[in-house]
């Protein structure tokens, strides 16, 4: 995945989704590939969308402690190098949140927001 990550977007899409049964390993692969970017010193924001279940990316902000949106964050790290966007739990926040569909449009605006933006991955 760091060898994806590290790729010209150019040859990639930089949109990837993992998924799998439940206690597979999703989590804890997002984790150990956090934590290598990090030892690698490529800027990763890692959320678990069952930790900050919100309405809009907004609260998000708000959530995450952020004096300017995540977007626009992401955006400004693209800038100067790459930047990887882990979201983890979509498939929790979808079953037990169901009632709730603006969380998980918070998240596919998230996504949606840097589906083929330069220096992003997903």
């Amino acid at each position: 995945m760091v060898t994806w990550i590290n790729a010209s977007q150019k040859e990639d899409k930089n949109v990837i989704f993992l998924s799998g049964t439940a206690g597979c390993g999703k989590t804890t692969l997002l984790r150990d590939l956090c934590m290598e970017l990090k030892r690698l010193e490529i800027p990763v924001l890692g959320l678990k969308s069952d930790v900050y279940p919100v309405e809009d990316l907004e609260k998000l902000r708000l959530k995450l402690n952020l004096k300017y949106a995540v977007t626009d964050v992401l955006k400004e790290i693209a800038r100067h190098t790459n930047v990887v966007l882990l979201i983890d739990q979509i498939d929790a926040l979808s079953q037990y949140l169901s009632g709730k569909r603006e969380f998980i449009y918070t998240y596919q605006h998230l996504i949606e927001s840097f589906t083929n933006y330069p220096g992003v991955k997903l």
